[in-house]
């Protein structure tokens, strides 16, 4: 599982915000999250998503899943909600072609998400361009 979350991790790095980008609010992508650490890496929240909640699911991708691993390169992440449900919304490379086993893994970490940083409430994936627009929803976990 470790190696597939790895995978996962670098199709999804590759953050594209610049350093002179105000450190704490990007207009439309939301707060900035302050403890994000690692070059590249990026966290924002927008309401009704709380600060608590951003970095709760920050420490957990980072934690025990590994995402946001400076080795692989940046990762920039949006979370927001849409009623109950929590959106992971991953800035992905460009030319990444996701199949079923990226997939699959990102189902997976729906779910490990849910239940391990968000209280049970539904987590769904979002693949995004670099400006944080859905490319492709991935649901379930």
């Amino acid at each position: 599982m470790k190696t597939m979350i790895t995978l996962v991790a670098c199709l999804l790095s590759g953050c594209i915000f610049s350093e002179d980008k105000p450190k704490t609010v990007a207009p439309n992508y939301g707060t900035k999250l302050i403890l994000v650490t690692g070059i590249g890496n990026e966290v924002y929240y927008k309401p009704p998503v709380t600060e608590a909640e951003a970095g709760s699911i920050y420490r957990y991708l980072r934690g025990d899943l590994g995402l946001f691993d400076p080795a692989i390169g940046g990762t920039a992440l949006q979370v927001t909600k849409h009623y109950s449900t929590f959106q992971l919304r991953f800035v992905l490379r460009e030319n990444v072609v996701i199949d079923d086993k990226v997939i699959t893994t990102l189902r997976l970490i729906n779910g490990l998400v849910s239940q391990n940083a968000v209280g049970g409430d539904p987590v769904e994936s979002h693949l995004c361009n670099n400006r944080f627009e859905t490319i492709r929803i991935i649901t379930g976990g």
